[in-house]
């Protein structure tokens, strides 16, 4: 996870439909004296409020925005994989990466996925208890 006296730094993948949650759970984070590693959130509010989707945005932009995405997966000690409940690609594929560095993962959300029951270290039922998990972690 991390070395003594290192902060403890997360990655949080989820679904850019679900901002809100993905803003929520990096303010209790943080509030908890978790470092985040690249904060996604502000981009994709910025685009939403320029009218933008995904589709907008040019190859050259969604090859940025990637490589900005799975540096800050692969900096990162810990994945927090916030189960997405809207389509999601990104978060997915963040999901594989912190799986193919050997991350430690965590998981938010029931979900009957393969892919998250079969790569995630711990599962948790809801954000709150994945965040005091981190939490207790971090101590």
């Amino acid at each position: 996870m991390t070395k003594p006296n290192e902060p403890l730094l997360v990655y949080v993948a989820a679904a850019s439909a679900e901002l809100e949650r993905a803003e929520r759970v990096m303010k209790a984070l943080r509030a908890a004296g978790i470092a985040i590693a690249n904060d996604w959130t502000p981009d994709v509010r910025r685009h939403r409020e320029a009218g933008l989707t995904d589709g907008d945005l040019t190859d050259e932009q969604c090859g940025e925005i990637s490589s900005l995405n799975l540096e800050g997966v692969r900096k990162a000690g810990v994945l927090l994989f916030l189960t997405p409940k809207a389509p999601s690609t990104m978060a997915w594929v963040e999901l594989g990466c912190a799986s193919n560095v050997g991350h430690l993962i965590f998981a938010s959300g029931p979900s009957p996925l393969l892919a998250v029951r079969g790569l995630a270290d711990f599962i948790f039922q809801d954000d709150d208890e994945a965040i005091a998990a981190l939490t207790r972690a971090k101590s």
